[in-house]
């Protein structure tokens, strides 16, 4: 796979890379894992929030009034 980045993203990616004594290519797909497993918990919350307040319904509209 090739990324095309803009030379401010370039720059921003080397520098980054440079700090944490990674190479750019490590850093980037660090940072794409912890993107893919930020969005994949933020799913599993929404679903099981969606659920507990499904379940519970009747309860929270009798503690909101």
């Amino acid at each position: 796979m090739t990324s095309r980045l803009s030379d401010a993203e370039h720059a921003a990616l080397a520098e980054a890379a440079a700090k944490a004594n990674m190479s750019m290519h490590a850093l980037a797909v660090e940072a794409v894992r912890n993107e893919v497993a930020r969005r994949t918990q933020r799913d599993e919350v929404l679903a099981i929030s969606s659920s507990v307040m499904e379940h519970h319904r009747d309860l929270l509209d009798r503690l909101s009034k």
